[in-house]
């Protein structure tokens, strides 16, 4: 008799939800230093500041994920690597936000088995929720099942077999898995599935929440019952929000000058918010000094304005591209020294650091934007007395590709630098438009 042999199918989505995930390394002490959505975006570990195995944990775990690894054969792979760096056991380590020794569990048989059980279930709910989003036409409903058995939590159980609307905002939060080894999942039905299992749409489910506070900031947060703090969102809604919005924004950028216009004018209303949240995720790991993958990609962030863009137009400029950017070298606009540096009459030449979280948003503030030959410079509100805000913005260029030799155009706007100056200082260049 022949053998007959199975090779698991990966869904991509699940494996790319991973990838993603690995652009951000992020070190950190507390799981919880990542909170809600950010693990979405990043890959942490807890414990593993001041030791060089994130990177190692990481690539493993997406191998796992792709070769359809059990969590025993992730186990012995990872394992020897992570002795090996000494982070294995139990040890002193320094506490990097108190700066005191403290005994701490390293890398351990259960940990790893963690770590295996927490990355494989959010990532199958990354790949679920991009079928849900898929199918909802067809399958609008989706219906929470639990395992009954003694191994599952009370509140769980009593969420079984809850029949809502796919956009139903009891979904933001109560996606599974929603806790540590959380086996809860979901079914997504239609209309006739309804009508054949005799399922009806439940009411809304009652909002109960308990307050908790950050472990690491000290913000009180409200968190509903029944779901372990960190696990209070739906991990593929918020990558895929993110994802697909600078996956958008970049295809416009890659369009022909008119047609990018056409799409940005589209795209602009229903991204913006997205693309924002996007950067804020991103400026704030390069304020803390993450270390980031991909150091010559560019970020999308926003769209240039219709009116600017008319502008542009009416000054002989018709190829620049709609999609505003910024890349890893614009890091330097938060490094304490430009922070610090001041005016001789003592006023602050940066911009404050919590108007530069919110510049896609201020940005759309602008009072006024100037030409400056090949440059954009906008205008923006600030804090700072008697300054106003400058964005120097560099518009589509020829570039040379270092790998092919080639002139090749840039595919979007970018950020150069941001900063703070006097207003009058502004009026040598040319206006394009204001507000």
């Amino acid at each position: 008799m022949p053998s007959v042999s199975f090779t698991p199918h990966i869904p991509q989505a699940e494996v790319d939800y991973l990838k993603a995930k690995g652009h951000v390394l992020d070190p950190s002490w507390n799981w919880q230093e990542l909170w809600k959505q950010d693990h979405a975006r990043a890959f942490t570990v807890a414990k593993s500041t001041g030791f060089d195995v994130l990177g190692d944990i990481h690539a493993l775990v997406e191998r796992a994920k792709t070769d359809g690894w059990t969590s025993q054969q992730f186990k012995k792979e990872l394992s020897p690597l992570l002795q090996a760096k000494g982070w294995w056991g139990r040890k002193e380590v320094v506490n990097p936000h108190t700066g005191q020794l403290q005994t701490v569990q390293l890398g351990s048989a259960r940990r790893l088995d963690l770590i295996y059980d927490v990355n494989m279930r959010t990532a199958h709910a990354a790949g679920v929720w991009m079928r849900i989003e898929r199918n909802q036409t067809s399958h609008p409903y989706l219906r929470y099942i639990t395992i009954l058995d003694r191994r599952t939590r009370q509140q769980h159980k009593q969420w079984n077999g809850t029949v809502l609307r796919w956009d139903h905002p009891w979904w933001e939060t109560h996606f599974p898995p929603n806790g540590w080894r959380c086996r809860c999942s979901v079914q997504q039905l239609s209309e006739r599935d309804l009508e054949r299992y005799g399922h009806t749409l439940s009411p809304d489910p009652p909002e109960r929440t308990r307050r908790v506070k950050h472990p690491v900031t000290g913000e009180d947060i409200d968190v509903p019952d029944g779901l372990d703090p960190p696990f209070a969102y739906n991990p593929g809604k918020a990558a895929l929000d993110v994802h697909a919005a600078q996956a958008l924004a970049g295809k416009v950028a890659g369009l022909p000058p008119a047609l990018a216009q056409q799409a940005a004018r589209a795209s602009a209303e229903l991204v913006t918010g997205t693309l924002a949240r996007g950067y804020r995720t991103w400026i704030e790991d390069v304020i803390r000094q993450v270390p980031l993958a991909g150091k010559g990609e560019a970020i999308p962030i926003g769209f240039i304005s219709s009116p600017v863009l008319n502008a542009l137009k009416a000054a002989s400029i018709s190829d620049a591209s709609p999609v505003i950017s910024v890349s890893h070298a614009f890091g330097h606009a938060t490094r304490s020294v430009k922070t610090q540096a001041t005016t001789p009459t003592g006023k602050p030449k940066a911009l404050p650091v919590d108007e530069i979280l919110r510049l896609p948003e201020l940005l759309r503030q602008a009072t006024a934007v100037y030409l400056d030959k090949d440059s954009l410079i906008y205008e923006i509100p600030t804090a700072v007395p008697g300054r106003v805000g400058k964005v120097v913005m560099e518009l589509s260029r020829e570039t040379k590709d270092r790998v092919r030799g080639e002139r090749v155009k840039s595919r979007s706007t970018r950020i150069i630098t941001v900063g703070t100056t006097d207003a009058t200082s502004l009026k040598g260049y040319k206006l394009l438009w204001k507000k």
